[in-house]
């Protein structure tokens, strides 16, 4: 794997990711590696903050997370206490366009945050520094 240069700004990250029965366990897995790679690369320069929210309709699978319904005043009380540089969206479709809201107030109150999606936000890149969909390749048998 080619080694990625990130600079030395990053110091607090935020990775938010939905998880439930109702879309499963994929972005919590997701989160789970992304924070390996991340403080891999970045040694003991990072401190990484994994955020999951659940659906109302949806078991939250055990893992410990939030009702969705309450994302935008916890991510605020956690932006509050922690200071994060950036903030990395790793949520399903369903609950993009909860966030829009959310990602323009941040931006509006703590311009110095920098934010990265995955696998989505097309339609709102301008928020946007990086925005990384992920694809998988299979071989025909």
């Amino acid at each position: 794997m080619k080694k990625v240069k990130l600079t030395s700004k990053i110091k607090k990250i935020f990775i938010i990711s939905d998880v439930g029965t109702n879309i499963g366990l994929g972005h919590y897995t997701r989160s789970l590696l992304l924070n390996k790679e991340i403080k891999y690369y970045l040694k003991k320069k990072i401190k990484i903050f994994n955020y999951y929210f659940h659906w109302p309709n949806s078991k939250n699978l055990g893992l410990r997370s939030i009702l969705k319904d309450k994302l935008n005043q916890y991510i605020f009380k956690k932006i509050h206490q922690h200071s994060p540089s950036s903030i990395c969206f790793n949520i399903s479709r369903f609950l993009e366009p909860e966030v829009y809201s959310l990602i323009e107030r941040i931006k509006k109150s703590r311009k110095e945050i920098i934010f990265y999606a995955i696998d989505g936000f097309i339609k709102k890149k301008k928020f946007f520094k990086k925005i990384w969909i992920p694809n998988i390749t299979l071989k025909k048998k």
